[in-house]
């Protein structure tokens, strides 16, 4: 049973990830360098520091009611943040940057059209999403027997989702689609993409000097390929 946040390493920080990803390496290896470049907000690295997990797009990975609790408690560490006056933005400004949704995606999402830089919260109360593009599933267990919805892929306007759905029908209701993810929460999952990449590169290279008894400069890089890299 899920009960507190600190349940989260075990519930979704392992989901995912190398076990070697996890226990603070991600925030250390990654997290610091892309705030060190502007890759990501301050006030979502931050948050992020805090709560101690990847707070990414969960999808159909946990049940929503712990999902939102997760977002919840990554939210509060924002409003720290923002209370602590270190950072010169506007609350709004900061909050759009870096506060989650109930899935732990992007609190005011953007809508997903070519061209189109609409958003949540800036004039735009609330944006449509896909009528087919939900995740439908149930949960029986000690938290809750229920089915749950989750919203995909958001619009502005019927104009805007008929523009984007040559796009969009290629992905429409996948196992794999999650909620839209923050700006920051993109830039850190390419960058651990191309860490997990880069280990996996290492490691055959490392097999192919035991089985050949090579020394890792023998081994072509090429030789590397073709293998698949993990699912983050």
């Amino acid at each position: 049973m899920f009960r507190r946040p600190t349940d989260v390493p075990l519930a979704v920080d392992q989901t995912g990830l190398p076990p070697e990803m996890t226990h603070g390496l991600i925030l250390a290896v990654c997290l610091g360098p892309l705030l060190e470049e502007g890759a990501v907000d301050p006030a979502f690295a931050f948050a992020m520091k805090m709560v101690g997990w990847n707070a990414r797009p969960l999808g159909r990975k946990i049940p929503k009611n712990y999902a939102t609790h997760l977002a919840e408690v990554f939210n509060e560490h924002v409003d720290d943040y923002i209370t602590s006056g270190q950072d010169s933005r506007n609350k709004l400004e900061i909050e759009i940057a870096a506060k989650l949704g109930s899935s732990c995606g992007a609190l005011y999402r953007v809508c997903e059209a070519d061209g189109c830089n609409q958003q949540e919260g800036c004039g735009l109360r609330k944006l449509k999403y896909c009528p087919q593009c939900r995740m439908v599933f149930t949960y029986t267990s000690l938290l809750l027997t229920s089915t749950d919805f989750y919203c995909q892929t958001v619009y502005c306007s019927v104009k805007c989702q008929h523009a984007h759905w040559k796009v969009h029908k290629n992905f429409c209701c996948a196992p794999s689609q999650t909620e839209q993810p923050l700006p920051s929460q993109r830039a850190l999952q390419e960058s651990l993409s191309q860490m997990v990449e880069t280990m996996c590169i290492h490691q055959r290279v490392k097999n192919l000097e035991q089985d050949q008894g090579l020394s890792p400069d023998a081994v072509p890089l090429e030789h590397t390929h073709g293998f698949e890299e993990p699912p983050l």
